[in-house]
């Protein structure tokens, strides 16, 4: 039986066992997102939705990360079996997919170009795997170092989102807006994730909370920057489509949005702010803003990037081209790029890989 790499495939498999999920995950499962399962919810969210959607992303760019549809639904139903019961053998699937999707992100890495943009965004699958292992540790009932259950729940939340999709978003920036203040942008996103972890590592084990803090406003000045700059990039991609252009754009304002709030709350250390500075208050609105505002809204608006000169070209399979590759693959060969393409996917007179005037 050969096996599927479609994200088409694993939408519609998500689908269903997410709503299930969803459900299980507490008995008063309408207490809103203010609930202590709202975290939880929010992974299963990431796991079922976001990550086969970010490496369908980095698979358009050749950043081909391999898991089975069978298996993400596997990792997905042990997910699905530990919503109600928190049983820790049912977690392990997931935890081991996020695994090999770290993995195989350092061995492209290594085989590939090392340029900071793709450095950045390969780093996201490869903060996967620590989201996992949280996830496992919730499940489990662990308390690593100290940390209780809810602070484990946050943490793996946080690494399926800001972990995972921020650093992808900001290489992926970086590549179509290779400015200086961007590439401090994105190396701050890279290695502010494991650098706020640090900050809260180290209160934890009763060191001053102002390191904490101060970290994390690096991190989240970093996070607002990337989000500024894809506004700016949906603002000036006039040769994307109007839903790119939308989905970019309120996706850098969702960033942005979210990061004032992180601020807002990270600086509790000097300023008050009651209304804010609780945790329930920013699974709310900040998990909720960065998981549906932003992450989402990004992923939707890169999955139809198209670099100038490119036609939509889509793969159904692995080795299977669709109608259109096909034509364009035909034309090219015949018209070997020059002249009349004998196709009538493209126009005559140029190479679809060279977006140059044509009369």
């Amino acid at each position: 039986m050969k096996l599927s790499y479609s994200f088409h495939d694993q939408f519609l498999a998500a689908v269903p066992l997410f709503l299930v999920y969803a459900l299980m995950q507490q008995v008063n499962a309408w207490a809103g997102i203010y609930a202590t399962s709202w975290p939880l919810q929010l992974v299963g969210f990431g796991a079922m939705f976001i990550t086969p959607a970010a490496l369908e992303v980095l698979r358009r760019r050749g950043e081909n990360i391999k898991i089975p549809t069978l298996v993400f639904v596997a990792a997905w139903l042990g997910m699905t079996v530990c919503a109600d019961h928190r049983v820790e053998i049912f977690a392990v699937p997931w935890f081991l997919v996020t695994l090999w999707i770290g993995w195989q992100a350092v061995i492209l890495f290594i085989r590939g170009p090392r340029t900071l943009a793709r450095a950045v965004m390969l780093s996201g699958p490869a903060m996967l795997a620590v989201g996992g292992a949280w996830y496992f540790a919730d499940q489990a009932q662990l308390e690593p170092l100290g940390f209780n259950y809810l602070m484990v729940r946050l943490t793996a939340a946080h690494f399926h989102f800001a972990g995972f999709v921020l650093p992808v978003i900001a290489g992926l920036v970086l590549q179509q807006f290779p400015g200086r203040l961007v590439k401090v942008a994105a190396v701050g996103v890279m290695v502010g994730v494991p650098m706020v972890a640090t900050g809260i590592t180290l209160t934890q084990m009763g060191m001053s909370v102002e390191a904490e803090c101060t970290l994390a406003i690096i991190f989240s000045i970093s996070a607002m920057a990337t989000g500024a700059a894809q506004f700016v990039l949906a603002g000036r991609s006039g040769e994307q489509s109007f839903k790119t252009r939308v989905m970019l754009g309120f996706s850098g304002i969702s960033l942005m949005i979210g990061m004032v709030l992180a601020i807002l709350y990270a600086l509790r250390p000097w300023v008050q702010l009651p209304w804010l500075q609780n945790l329930p208050r920013m699974w709310a609105l900040h998990g909720s803003i960065q998981a549906f505002g932003f992450a989402l809204c990004a992923l939707a608006g890169w999955a139809d990037w198209r670099q100038p000169g490119q036609l939509p070209l889509v793969v159904e399979e692995e080795g299977e081209a669709s109608f259109l590759e096909e034509n364009v693959r035909e034309g090219i060969m015949t018209s070997g790029c020059s002249g009349e393409t004998g196709n009538p996917f493209l126009e005559s007179g140029g190479c679809p890989s060279s977006p140059g005037p044509r009369e």
